[in-house]
Formats: structure tokens, C-alpha cells, sequence
């Protein structure tokens, strides 16, 4: 901080310097709120003890030159955090309605610091001296009271810190996961600010635990936006806080360049040039990685509405289980929106009425009950009002709108019981066959239209997923059309590429593990007119069964006769869906990924319809890139023409380019966790320098080992390609 004082002395002057400002602006903050509230209150109380009576003293007396200045800071600062645990405990006890029935404990431990305070405050009793010590230029020499200070802090914290895990032990829902961020936020401070005690006693602990302290305002406002701790909930303060820590992004680059600026200064104007850049660089990267973060703590993160929809219809209508159909909604509307809470409801097999068939949220609600299972009349003027209408109402507004009055008293019972904001109807064939209701969002915004178009959309895209669920038990239990599947699967792989096409400059392998059901898996390798191009198409339909098979084999057929008459892998897509849409509407629909490849210009030139990453493997580096492919799936829309590109691959010799369907990255073993893009190209990597066969191999074993004994619930393909 100035001449003389050594870098790490610095750093962790400013961690003082940050405590205070952080601990002053989250006392504030939580006292404001609820000016009333004991709770709040005394929680305030000791963040301004914290910050104005410990950080603030201690940064003054860590930036004093003369020992005399040193010394009086550095009594102030034991003055101040003679009472922290006093302060903190009485927090505690307040929290935890305990206070009353424990003030006796209060009175004594505050009487015991008060004598720490008498006999410590301008003796050497409590600090008898500054001297230097290890790379600080003046530090404390401790008396003999000492470690009797410490001694009221090791009690206090601990004895709460053993109140409030009994109390998490014994609670459940919103209020256990408040508990534990309170008790993480404590071992995370305490653990700090106790690196400060060992150099007391010339034991070499750096006590840079003191940033600790600083991260710890950062867990308790966390809490207070993501779980309402100390019952703050208000949108105002939630974007306060979402730009305070997105501002923060600047704090490490800032620090760096202060600590570094004696440096700086003795560059010419190039070699600044130069090194400003690269920091420039370097923080664009660490600001890409961390905001999106940032963004998605404070559920701010924007989605993009035609790949949610794309991947919302391949991520669910692969499931043939309702109860994976509703999880799987779920982790996605959570993912996307950040719903608090949901239910679904379902037209069983033979009923009339919608009965519950999965929820999620409810016991983190505070007072937002429901019944233990939620039933809607299928006679009810609800239910007549959605089959007339079959789109989605808004709680808001039923209550203000004329136009709902018909239904007003009865909506509004049943959105209000069942803490519903949004009610969606889930549509097959202009039925509705299910309802999706779900809550506030997370971070207390509104639903706004694009909100309410994506889920209606998303209610007529899983219509027949939810139904195909309903009756799959009854489907798989018919003899007669086992045999047709199994039927179905031999003809299936029959469509697929019985062997490998020789093309100058490229190695192609391929393969297909398919699931028990029929799938909608595809890929091929297609001779083009050009002897020195080929066409490489894969591609995955949306569901299982008859009918995706039947699908897969349409647009084979379409892909096969197009690709002889186009030369653009563009246009070969939008054709093919022009196709698809004519003939199945928007009932399912199909991921494609189509290539073309040149072997005067060892180009490939590719156009995708939604599908997955590309991966390439640069041999010269063996670096992989992942390649967002984008587009729109194919068969939903009659017109997708402003959603497809067609860029260009200039592939080196070796060089090689990974294909795969969601089949892979969404495989699962035991545990349920899923195989993941990122194990994908770390295999990749690690055998990207095999030949084209062998890569392909040790990948389909590596993603065989993860699955281990769980049952494969979606066909496996890829595709390897490798530039000679």
C-alpha cells in the first residue's frame, strides 16, 4: 500500500479494506429491510461490528508507518472484536428464538469481555507491542490475556455453530437450506479470521484466510436472493445485488493491475501496448466463462427460444416413462425459466378427470401448500373453458381480465391452492391429454409473452410424448407387436450403410448400437454424382416406435434422391423438410446434420437442422473443438429457410471430425448421471490420434464402461470421418 510494504502485506490489506465494505453494505442492507425485526437487527449489528470495529482498524493499523499509530489501531481493532462473539452469538440465539431462555449465558459472557476490555485497552496485558514479523513490517505481540481472548471466541462460535446444526438437523425444506447456508458462510469466515492467530505466536500461517471473510457477505447475499434468508424478497435489491457481483468480475484484473503497476510503469509504449492487450484478452475469456455464472445464480441467464423448443422435443420424447417424462420437464423448465414449483396432470388410461402425476418445488415454499393430490374436474368450467380455448391462462390474469369471468371463481381456487401462476394445456391431436402448472419464478419476474408462447408451444410439442407414456405398458404388453418391433429394428438397420465407400482423401466408419425399441437414429454415406464427393448425413427423429422408424426411413429416401440433384448441403435440408412437414405436420420432427465433402479442396462443406455439436480433432495440435452446429429441427415448421447456414471445414491430413446423436451425451449409468458432451471430447482427445476404426471403438467402449449395467434407453450412433 506504500513504499516498503511488501506485496503479500498488501494483498492482504485490502482484504480488510473489502470486509469492510462488504460487511457495511450487507448490515445495512439486511437492517433496512426489516428495521423491526430482532433478527434483522442484531444480524446487523454484528456485520457493523465486523466491518467497522475489526476490518476497518485493521486495515488502518496494517497501512501505519510509525509503530505508535500501529499499536493504537491494532488495540482499536481488539477493542472492537472483543465483542464479536458476544454479538454474534446473541444473533444466533435471536434466529433461533432461543435468546430469552439463554440470557443468562449472555450476561456472562458479556461481563467477561468486559474485563478483557478493561484490563486490555492501552496495557500490554492484551498487546504489548508491534513488531515485525515475517513479511509484515509491524505486527502484534500478544501479552498475557491473550489467549484468554481467544478463548471467549473458540467458545461462542462454537457453541452456535452447535445451536444452529442441531437446529438444521431437526428442520426440513426452505428453512434446512437457509440453515445451511448460514453454516457454510460460518466455517467459511471463522476459518478466515482464524489465520490470523497463528502468526501472533511466530507460527508461519499466512493469514490470507482473511478474503474469507470478504467471500463469506457474498454467501449470506446469495442466500438472501436465492432463499429469502431473513425473509428478504424483493426484485429491486435482487438486481442490486446481481450488478454488484457482476461488477466484481472486474476486482481480480483490477487488483492484478495495482499490484503490478511499479512494472507497468517501466514499460516503453510498445511493450504497454502489448501487455494491456492481452490482459484486455485475457479478461474478455474470464468475463465469458464467469458471467454467465453470475447470470444463472441470479436467474437472469436469457434462453433462446427455437433451441429450447428443439431441445426440450429431443430431450423428452425419447422417455417411454411418465414419471422420466415429468423429471425430465422439470430439470428443463428449471433449467430455462426457473420455475420455483410445478405439477403435472395427466388423463389416465380409462378416466375423465386430470390427476396429478408428478410435482416439484412445493416443499421449499413457504406456506405454499397443495393437497396431496391435486385432481381438476374434467366436467368443471375449467376444463370446459381449455377444451373450447386450449391455451394457456395466467393467474394475473384470470383475476383482472373480463374475459375470464366465467371461469374466475373456479380458476382462481385452483390456481391459488395449488400456488400456480401459469396453467398450460398439453395438446395430441387438438385433445388435451395433460396440464402443466407451474409457479413463481425463482427470481420473482413476471412471465412474459414470449414466456407463455414457449410454453404452449412446448404443451402441443409433448402431447404425444405424455400420451405414448400413458400407454406404453399396455403397448410393450401385445405380443404381436413385440414381433413387429423387433421386425422393425432388423428392417431399420438394413437402411443403414452396409459398407464403407471408398473416397479419395477421406476415411469414413459409422455405426448404430440401437436401444430395445425402434428408433429414430440415422445415418449414411452417400455417393454423390462427383466421384471425388460424398455426402455424410446423421441425423435423430424425436420418440421411439413405429412411427419414428418410419420417419427415419422417410427422410433417408428424401436425403438419398435430393442429395443427387442438389449441390447444397443448405438446400438438400430445407427440401427434406418441406418434405417431413407435408406429410407429418408438426406431430414429430427430426434433428439432421448433412455434409459434403471435396477431395480436390479436402473441404467439408455442412448445413445442420438442429442437431448436435460437431467435434474436430486437429491433429497438428491434438486440440478438439467443439463446433455449435445450430439450425431448426426439421418437420416442425414449413419454412425454415432464415434458421439454416452452410459454413465450410478445411480439414489438414489427420485431422478428424467426430459425429454423434444425443444417444451418447445423454446415456446414464446407475447413478444417473449422464455421459456429457465434455467426457465425450475428453475420449476424443484422448484417442483422437487413433486410426478412424479404432477411435470409433474405443469411444463406443468408453461410453459402454460409464453406462456399466444400466439398461441403454436410446440408440448410440457415430461417425467418424478422417482427411487423409
Amino acid at each position: 500500500m506504500f513504499q516498503g510494504i511488501s506485496f503479500m502485506e498488501s494483498f492482504y490489506n485490502l482484504s480488510a479494506l473489502f470486509t469492510t465494505v462488504g460487511g457495511v453494505l450487507i448490515g445495512m442492507f439486511v437492517y433496512m429491510k426489516n428495521p423491526r425485526s430482532p433478527v434483522n437487527k442484531s444480524y446487523a449489528i454484528f456485520m457493523l461490528n465486523v466491518a467497522l470495529l475489526w476490518s476497518l482498524p485493521l486495515f488502518l493499523c496494517q497501512i501505519s508507518r510509525d509503530k505508535e499509530t500501529a499499536l493504537f489501531w491494532n488495540r482499536m481493532l481488539h477493542m472492537g472484536s472483543n465483542v464479536l462473539p458476544l454479538t454474534f452469538l446473541s444473533y444466533v440465539l435471536i434466529y433461533l428464538g432461543k435468546f430469552k431462555r439463554q440470557r443468562v449465558l449472555i450476561w456472562i459472557l458479556g461481563l467477561y469481555e468486559l474485563v478483557i476490555a478493561v484490563l486490555g485497552i492501552n496495557s500490554t496485558l492484551l498487546i504489548k507491542d508491534m513488531v515485525p514479523k515475517w513479511y509484515f513490517h509491524l505486527w502484534p505481540e500478544p501479552g498475557i490475556l491473550y489467549p484468554f481472548f481467544l478463548l471467549q471466541f473458540t467458545f461462542a462460535f462454537n457453541y452456535a455453530f452447535y445451536l444452529l446444526f442441531m437446529e438444521y438437523l431437526k428442520s426440513s425444506g426452505h428453512n434446512r437450506v437457509q440453515l445451511r447456508y448460514i453454516l457454510f458462510g460460518i466455517i467459511f469466515a471463522v476459518t478466515g479470521g482464524s489465520s490470523n492467530y497463528f502468526l501472533f505466536y511466530n507460527i508461519h500461517v499466512h493469514p490470507l484466510g482473511n478474503w474469507f471473510c470478504f467471500l463469506y457477505c457474498f454467501i449470506i447475499a446469495y442466500a438472501i436472493v436465492r432463499y429469502k434468508l431473513f425473509e428478504i424478497d424483493t426484485v429491486v435489491h435482487r438486481t442490486i445485488l446481481w450488478l454488484l457481483t457482476s461488477s466484481s468480475i472486474l476486482i481480480p484484473m483490477g487488483a492484478l493491475i495495482y499490484f503490478a503497476r511499479a512494472w507497468l510503469t517501466g514499460l516503453n509504449w510498445l511493450q504497454l501496448t502489448f501487455v494491456l492487450t492481452a490482459l484486455f484478452y485475457v479478461y474478455l475469456f474470464y468475463y465469458r466463462k464467469t458471467q454467465p455464472l453470475i447470470d444463472h445464480i441470479f436467474r437472469r441467464k436469457k434462453y433462446d427460444y427455437y433451441r429450447v423448443l428443439s431441445e426440450v422435443g429431443q430431450k423428452i420424447g425419447s422417455e417411454l416413462d411418465i414419471n422420466r417424462v415429468v423429471g425430465r420437464l422439470f430439470q428443463e423448465l428449471k433449467d430455462v425459466l426457473y420455475i420455483r414449483n410445478g405439477l403435472v396432470l395427466v388423463q389416465q388410461p380409462g378416466q375423465l378427470d386430470y390427476t396429478e402425476a408428478g410435482s416439484i418445488g412445493y416443499d421449499s415454499l413457504q406456506g405454499g401448500q397443495k393437497p396431496e393430490k391435486v385432481v381438476l374436474l374434467s366436467n368443471g368450467a375449467l376444463s370446459r373453458y381449455f377444451s373450447i380455448h386450449q391455451r394457456a391462462i395466467e393467474r394475473e390474469q384470470v383475476e383482472i381480465d373480463p374475459q375470464y369471468t366465467p371461469i374466475k371463481e373456479e380458476a382462481g381456487v385452483f390456481l391459488a391452492q395449488n400456488s400456480i401462476e401459469v396453467l398450460i394445456p398439453v395438446i395430441m391431436e387438438n385433445k388435451i391429454n395433460a396440464f402443466i402448472g407451474i409457479g413463481k419464478k425463482e427470481n420473482l419476474q413476471n412471465y412474459t409473452i414470449k414466456d407463455v408462447e414457449l410454453l404452449e408451444n412446448m404443451g402441443r410439442q409433448i402431447g404425444i410424448t405424455i400420451d405414448n407414456a400413458m400407454h406404453h405398458e399396455d403397448i410393450v404388453e401385445k405380443e404381436r407387436l413385440a414381433e413387429e418391433m423387433k421386425l422393425g429394428r432388423e428392417i431399420q438397420m438394413a437402411l443403414l450403410p452396409q459398407e464403407v465407400p471408398l473416397i479419395r482423401g477421406l476415411t469414413v466408419q459409422g455405426l448404430m448400437q440401437p436401444a430395445k425399441e425402434i428408433g429414430g437414429d440415422y445415418y449414411d454415406f452417400i455417393t454423390l454424382p462427383d466421384k471425388d464427393a460424398l455426402a455424410i448425413a446423421i441425423g435423430d427423429v424425436s420418440g421411439k416406435g413405429v412411427a419414428a422408424g418410419l420417419l427415419m426411413a422417410m427422410a433417408k429416401t428424401a436425403i438419398h434422391t435430393l442429395s443427387q440433384e442438389e449441390n447444397s448441403p443448405r438446400q438438400v435440408l430445407m427440401r427434406t423438410n418441406n418434405i417431413l412437414n407435408k406429410h407429418i405436420g408438426a406431430q414429430k420432427f427430426m434433428t439432421l446434420l448433412y455434409l459434403t465433402w471435396q477431395a480436390k479442396t479436402n473441404i467439408l462443406t455442412y448445413s445442420s437442422g438442429g442437431h448436435e455439436h460437431i467435434l474436430v480433432y486437429k491433429s497438428k495440435t491434438g486440440t478438439v473443438e467443439s463446433i455449435v452446429s445450430g439450425g431448426f429441427m426439421l418437420g416442425m415448421l414449413p419454412d425454415i429457410d432464415r434458421f439454416l447456414d452452410e459454413k465450410q471445414l478445411h480439414l489438414d491430413p489427420h485431422d478428424k471430425i467426430l459425429l454423434y446423436t444425443d444417444g451418447v451425451t445423454e446415456a446414464e449409468n446407475q447413478a444417473k448421471d449422464r455421459y456429457g458432451l465434455e467426457k465425450l471430447q475428453e475420449a476424443f482427445v484422448k484417442y483422437g490420434s487413433k486410426p478412424a476404426d479404432e477411435l470409433m471403438r474405443l469411444v463406443k467402449e468408453e461410453v459402454y464402461s460409464f453406462i456399466g449395467n444400466y439398461p441403454q434407453y436410446d440408440d448410440i450412433t457415430l461417425v467418424v470421418l478422417e482427411a487423409q
